[in-house]
């Protein structure tokens, strides 16, 4: 009888043993996301963070009169992302944009969210995401701030803007973050037509002029037109202009 239980005990073991072996050479486990746009912008999304994380860092030396090097910072953040793209490029998908599913969509390499705009179908409306409205600069201004709910009108006023993120700092754009968005390589961009120079994932985009938030003067304001992939101008700020609001992601 003890040599019987022995002998399961021993079998027993050797089994345990045997499981323990396969699992460290290797015993399939959970599969590992393959390498495509959503992998592609989650890493991007971690470097973004990486890289905030490493600002804050020097920042606190600096706080603490020690040496700082907030440049490195860039310089690995900017490492990361083109290993990414040359990455994404190789396996031929997209690594840059995100639909939200909330009416905003996530620029990845700029680290800025812009408002998706709908409609487009020729009549203004009272809906701030309407693509079709214009507005003058000052409006424009006021746009972004009713979508935050601190417009100059009282609440009851502000048309209910659904599904804006939930977020309260949209701003209008500065020049320079408007030009990002433009794309001359997107299909029918300066071509007679609906098309905008824009990347597709916007979808509703009118082929004309935008305001940014940059003044030229007193009486004058940069614009960019998305009808034209060089066209930017400036404009009296009583003209009317589209409109589409953006805020910092990352």
């Amino acid at each position: 009888m003890y040599a019987a239980r022995h002998a399961r005990t021993t079998l027993g073991a050797a089994v345990a043993m045997g499981s323990l072996i396969a699992t460290l050479l290797g015993s399939p486990g959970p599969a590992r996301a393959e390498f495509g746009p959503d992998l592609c912008l989650a890493q991007k999304a971690k470097a973004w963070g990486t890289r905030r994380q490493c600002e804050r860092a020097e920042d606190a030396k600096a706080v603490l009169h020690r040496s700082a090097d907030r440049a490195k910072c860039l310089t690995r953040f900017r490492d990361t992302m083109a290993t990414l793209d040359a990455r994404a490029e190789q396996g031929g998908f997209p690594c840059r944009f995100r639909n939200n599913g909330d009416n905003t969509i996530t620029d990845f390499q700029t680290g800025l969210m812009w408002v998706q705009l709908r409609g487009r179908d020729g009549v203004a409306s009272a809906d701030l995401l309407d693509v079709d409205n214009r507005y003058d600069w000052k409006t424009a201004l006021q746009v972004a701030a009713d979508l935050n709910g601190s417009g100059p009108f009282p609440p009851t006023m502000i048309t209910p803007v659904p599904g804006n993120g939930g977020y309260a700092d949209w701003r209008l754009p500065n020049f320079l973050e408007l030009a990002t968005i433009k794309d001359a390589s997107a299909p029918g961009c300066g071509a007679p037509g609906p098309l905008a120079c824009v990347d597709a994932i916007f979808e509703a985009t009118i082929p004309g002029g935008y305001w940014s938030s940059t003044s030229f003067d007193a009486v004058s304001v940069w614009w960019a037109h998305f009808g034209d992939p060089t066209l930017i101008g400036l404009s009296v700020k009583d003209q009317f202009l589209s409109v589409r609001p953006v805020r910092t992601a990352f």
